[in-house]
């Protein structure tokens, strides 16, 4: 991936993020709440300090871990490195849904996986000139932009996704997983 292209991933970034900053559609979904205080802010810190120091020691020592088991970076990468980064939006989704906010749990992962691959991926190609893409990357990509078309074809009507779909989601994943961790997908 070049420079060129790495700069137009970042530029349709910050052109969607404008987009949604000056729409400011409203979706009827409204959160309620109290007086802000003092104790609310250092709740806030203590929880984003807990959920980065836990994702920083637990990306540590798992790699750590599996590299004495002979795992390669590439599956270390898109295991345990990506389950340490995606824990904070994992807890943010749970919680989410917990009190019952749908849209935001759907927002917090689509827009992490948009930042993630337009933000994260356009800053390295960037920085780093060229960017390689690895062979043993290849497998686990056609398999993404399969999961991508999947969860698109799911959520063709009113958008939403069943149980039953979800559940086949994970287990998908799960393979996928196992097949990286055994080599199997480059």
């Amino acid at each position: 991936m070049t420079r060129c292209e790495g700069a137009m991933l970042f530029l349709i970034l910050i052109f969607y993020m404008s987009y949604l900053f000056f729409k400011k559609e409203d979706i009827g979904e409204r959160i309620e709440h109290g007086e802000v205080t003092w104790k609310d802010a250092l709740i806030l810190i203590l929880g984003l300090a807990g959920v980065v120091g836990g994702g920083h020691l637990l990306v540590e020592h798992a790699s750590a871990t599996a590299r004495l088991f002979g795992v390669s970076d590439w599956v270390i990468g898109v295991t345990i490195v990506a389950a340490g980064t995606s824990a904070p939006e994992l807890a943010t989704s749970i919680m989410a849904l917990v009190k019952e906010k749908q849209g935001m749990a759907i927002g917090n992962l689509i827009g992490s996986d948009l930042f993630n691959l337009l933000g994260v991926l356009g800053l390295a190609a960037m920085l780093k000139h060229p960017l390689a893409v690895s062979p043993e990357a290849r497998g686990s990509m056609i398999m993404l932009v399969f999961m991508v078309c999947l969860v698109v074809y799911f959520m063709r009507s009113n958008w939403k996704i069943s149980r039953l779909q979800g559940l086949s989601l994970v287990i998908i994943n799960l393979i996928r997983w196992t097949l990286d961790f055994m080599g199997k997908t480059g």
